[in-house]
C-alpha cells in the first residue's frame, strides 16, 4: 500500500503568503489608471484634471460643459450668446437663397481657433470644423451649430484614443475648452454664406 504524503499545514501557509507577496509586488509596478468608467459604464471620470464626463439618457454623447444635451437642441435653435440655454430665437427657413457650400477638401485647415485654445487634436476634428462652418454658413442655428461641433469633437476623441485613456482626457478636455470658445466668440462669424467657395479651409 502506497503512502501519500500531504504537505504540512505550515508549508502550505508559506506558500500562500510567498504568492500573495509575490502578487503584491508585481501589482505594485503597475501604474494607476489615470482615467475610469464609471459605474454606469458610460459617464467617464478624469482624475487629473477632477472633471466628470456625463452621458446623455441616451448613452451616445456627454452634456456639454455648460450643461446642454446635444440630442435636444434641433436645427434652427440659436443661442445667440454664451449661457443662452435653448436660445432666443429660430432661423429655420433664412436659409432660402444661400449657395451651397464648397466640398470638404482633405488636407486643408477647417479649424481656425485663437492661440490660446491651439491644441494637438486639431487634425483629427477638421471634418467637425469643416461641418461647423457649413452650419454657421447654413443659418442652421448657432446654438445647433455649436453643441453639434461639440458632440462630433467628443465622438473623434473616442474613436481615435479608444485604448489610451490620459491621451483621451487630454482630447475631452481640448474639446471642452473649444466648445466654450465658439460659445462665448463664434457670434461675429455666424453669418449667411455668401459663394460656393465656402468654407475654403486654408
Amino acid at each position: 500500500m502506497k503512502r501519500t504524503l500531504a504537505l504540512p499545514s505550515l508549508a502550505v501557509a508559506l506558500m500562500i503568503a510567498l504568492a500573495a507577496a509575490v502578487a503584491v509586488s508585481l501589482s505594485a509596478g503597475v501604474p494607476k489608471a489615470s482615467a475610469y468608467y464609471l459605474a454606469n459604464g458610460c459617464d467617464e471620470y478624469d482624475p487629473d484634471r477632477g472633471i466628470t464626463y456625463y452621458c446623455t439618457p441616451d448613452r451616445t454623447t456627454f452634456y456639454t460643459p455648460d450643461g446642454i444635451n446635444p440630442n435636444w437642441v434641433y436645427p434652427g435653435t440659436e443661442g445667440k450668446s454664451f449661457g443662452d440655454d435653448l436660445g432666443g430665437g429660430f432661423t429655420i427657413n433664412d436659409n432660402i437663397g444661400i449657395p451651397p457650400p464648397a466640398p470638404y477638401v482633405a488636407g486643408r485647415d477647417y479649424c481656425s481657433n485663437p492661440e490660446w485654445t491651439w491644441t494637438m487634436f486639431e487634425s483629427e476634428w477638421q471634418v467637425a470644423c469643416y461641418n461647423h462652418d457649413v452650419c454657421y454658413g447654413s443659418q442652421q442655428g448657432r446654438l445647433y451649430c455649436d453643441v453639434t461641433f461639440y458632440k462630433e469633437i467628443i465622438a473623434a476623441c473616442k474613436a481615435n484614443h479608444a485604448w489610451w485613456l490620459p491621451m483621451r482626457y487630454w482630447c475631452y478636455s481640448d474639446a471642452g475648452d473649444w466648445y466654450l470658445a465658439v460659445r462665448i466668440f463664434g457670434g461675429s462669424h455666424y453669418k449667411p454664406r455668401q459663394t460656393s467657395y465656402e468654407p475654403r479651409g486654408s
